[in-house]
């Protein structure tokens, strides 16, 4: 494939991927790890394509690379013995590793279409939050209308997986809210307006979907949209350590919230009863594997049930801990954690590169809080499509022009 060929098919696919970020996002999201993937094989080729390859040489992709062997590693003894030849482990390795060269495709194509992917953005992701708030405030009719339920019974189910599919979708534009207001401001006047309105439209959404995550996220990212404009220097590498700190302090927060057993959880929603029962389940985990962990996946054979107020039986921890920091400490230990931080740390220099000026230093700061809240409460560590969506929002960095006051 000759490199004026490649350029076509970056600027097409990346193209394609803006537009189908929105249907996938509302579908639930797992659609968006196949479209980052295809992003990131093209960054790929055009990485190999292209006279200076730096990359093996780079401390971010080589501390990267290593965590994940690391991960890979881990499974030698972790009790999770999958069947299938593909397993999860080197999934990840080879997703998370092709997830990286993502971001250089809008590099690439934003050099000759800036804005035109800006327009696109825009248009797609307010389309997606306007169509998700009246999913769910219409009771999924727009779900329903292209997923139809065939009995009463069904319909319950229908409406369980929506609730989920749209919590999903409303964590994404959380991730995108940053970019979106810095972009709102380059092609707007009102802008201030546009995204007030955006904000707003996410809220709605959290708060009739039940989803407290939501809310507190998008309370999170506001905030630091306001210090972000006021110390534009500082805010992203606070960020990126209030991030390593997270995954550091995690065994703390298992440990503190195996001391809240002991109180009456009732007057807090059983979610959230829920999340302090998985994270306290994975204190003594920890403890009894602190050096290399239990093992990749391991959480998955955790089937120790308890009953909810309301009398029903739930597993304890469900897939995963929904906090990427104590799922790393469970399966990969302290290793784990010590190489994860090294990748975050060499971020310091990288994102010292690309934030040149005030409007980049807030949409990188509201990406990386949007995630850090979002991961801490809801997701695992493996997820692939929240890998996916977190290495595509920071490739939207490059849409925003690199010489700025």
């Amino acid at each position: 494939m000759g490199t004026f060929t490649l350029d076509k098919t970056a600027s097409f696919v990346l193209i394609a991927v803006l537009i189908l970020m929105p249907v996938v996002s509302h579908a639930g999201g797992l659609g968006i790890a196949p479209l980052v993937f295809i992003l990131g094989s093209i960054g790929l080729l055009l990485h190999l394509m292209s006279s200076e390859k730096k990359i093996p040489r780079s401390p971010v992709f080589l501390t990267f690379g290593l965590f994940l062997l690391w991960v890979c590693f881990t499974s030698l003894w972790s009790p999770y013995h999958p069947d299938d030849l593909l397993t999860n482990y080197i999934k990840l390795f080879i997703m998370g590793l092709v997830f990286y060269f993502a971001p250089s495709v809008m590099k690439k194509v934003a050099q000759t279409k800036r804005l035109v992917l800006q327009r696109i953005f825009i248009v797609t992701t307010f389309l997606s939050a306007i169509f998700v708030t009246i999913d769910i405030w219409s009771g999924f009719k727009f779900t329903l209308l292209f997923n139809p339920a065939s009995s009463s019974d069904e319909l319950v189910y229908r409406i369980i997986d929506a609730e989920q599919n749209l919590g999903h979708a409303i964590t994404v534009l959380i991730l995108f809210s940053a970019p979106m207001t810095i972009l709102l401001k380059l092609n707007f006047k009102i802008w201030k307006l546009l995204s007030i309105l955006f904000f707003t439209l996410i809220f709605l959404a959290a708060w009739k979907n039940n989803l407290w995550i939501g809310i507190i996220g998008t309370a999170a990212v506001i905030l630091t949209l306001f210090l972000a404009f006021k110390f534009p220097n500082n805010l992203p590498k606070i960020a990126l350590f209030i991030v390593a700190s997270s995954i550091i302090l995690a065994p703390l927060q298992a440990f503190v919230s195996s001391q809240f057993l002991a109180n009456d959880l009732s007057v807090i929603p059983i979610s959230w009863e829920h999340r302090l029962r998985m994270w306290a389940y994975c204190w003594p985990v920890i403890q009894d594997n602190f050096l290399a962990g239990l093992g990749f996946d391991a959480v998955r054979t955790f089937d120790e049930q308890w009953k909810t107020r309301s009398g029903m039986n739930l597993t304890i921890v469900s897939l995963h801990p929904h906090n990427a920091g104590i799922h790393i400490w469970t399966e990969t230990g302290l290793i784990g954690c010590m190489l994860v931080c090294a990748f975050i740390f060499t971020l310091f220099r990288t994102f010292s590169k690309f934030v040149t000026g005030r409007n980049r230093a807030v949409l990188i700061s509201g990406i990386i809080i949007g995630a850090l809240f979002i991961s801490v409460s809801t997701y695992g560590a493996w997820q692939f499509w929240w890998w996916a969506s977190v290495y595509f929002s920071l490739g939207l960095i490059h849409l925003i022009p690199n010489r700025e006051v």
